[in-house]
């Protein structure tokens, strides 16, 4: 079925003639009369009851009406739609991360985004590692946000690094963390500890997590779903929290600390590749912008 077969179904409906049809449409009666046919076969049913001398919709004809009509105004508004020549300059640009939490240092910079390209239609995906590879791998995404792999992962893709940030210690205001400019895992020894499930963690968190679990009774840990979740645990007081320095929170009631004798992550963005002038190339040189501003 197709709108030439239902434009000549309603050109007959109106005047119940093939010929002023025809007339009508700017085409030959036969042509015409092959394109009602053709749609009676597909519909597999009659639509026209035809003598020399008249042309009578059948019942069938009569329920098929208000059916074309709504399918060729669906159609007429569809290439109206795509008929805005601001359609042509839509950008997408997708992003995939582990959490939500990896995004709250592009805040300021999505601003700018928006304003360099008023058109860009940003879209972000979460999901574990293994998923957001093969989505980057089918080009579904432009790149993903997050830490740096291992160099065992072997990673095909190209890790563009925006900045080193040292891991946190989260803590309530009132514990004796509080006032120290830094700590050392071992100072952690005898606390309870709030870790994030690691199936949901990078691999350079989840490596300091386990370092954290060496010789430590399950009765010292909980789990909890995401850093959010181990933020608001560790201001109800079940214990310390950890999370990388990717953008240090403002909240009234607990402590950033950072720890001393673990090395920096390296966070940026790994990218199949970076065409120039495109949404992901100016991203890249707003965060590198950005990062390098920032405190370390």
């Amino acid at each position: 079925m197709n709108t030439f077969q239902l434009n000549c179904f309603l050109a007959v409906c109106g005047s119940l003639n093939f010929a002023r049809a025809a007339e009508q449409l700017g085409i030959t009666q036969p042509a015409v009369t092959h394109q009602i046919h053709t749609l009676e076969d597909e519909l597999d049913v009659k639509l026209f009851n035809r003598s020399t001398r008249s042309v009578q919709l059948t019942p069938e004809g009569i329920l098929f009406i208000n059916d074309a009509r709504e399918i060729l105004g669906l159609s007429m508004r569809a290439k109206r739609r795509f008929q805005n020549p601001d359609i042509q300059r839509i950008q997408r640009f997708a992003l995939g991360t582990q959490s939500t939490f990896y995004l709250t240092p592009f805040v300021q910079i999505f601003q700018s985004m928006h304003e360099e390209y008023p058109f860009l239609i940003p879209r972000f995906d979460l999901g574990f590692l293994s998923h957001l590879y093969r989505m980057l791998d089918e080009e579904s995404l432009d790149g993903i946000i997050g830490f740096q792999e291992p160099a065992s992962q072997r990673v095909s893709f190209s890790f563009r690094e925006l900045k080193k940030i040292p891991m946190l210690c989260v803590c309530p205001l009132s514990h004796p963390f509080a006032s120290r400019e830094s700590i050392r895992l071992a100072d952690t020894a005898g606390e309870k500890l709030i870790l994030t499930e690691m199936p949901k963690l990078p691999t350079a968190v989840t490596e300091f997590q386990r370092r954290l679990l060496e010789g430590r009774d399950v009765s010292d840990i909980c789990l909890s779903a995401s850093h959010e979740t181990s933020l608001f645990l560790t201001e109800s007081g079940f214990g310390l929290s950890f999370l990388p320095a990717v953008n240090i929170p403002q909240h009234p009631h607990l402590a950033f600390v950072p720890i001393e004798d673990w090395k920096k992550l390296s966070f940026g963005i790994y990218c199949k590749s970076v065409p120039r002038s495109s949404p992901l190339a100016h991203f890249i040189q707003l965060a590198r912008q950005a990062f390098s501003t920032q405190k370390s």
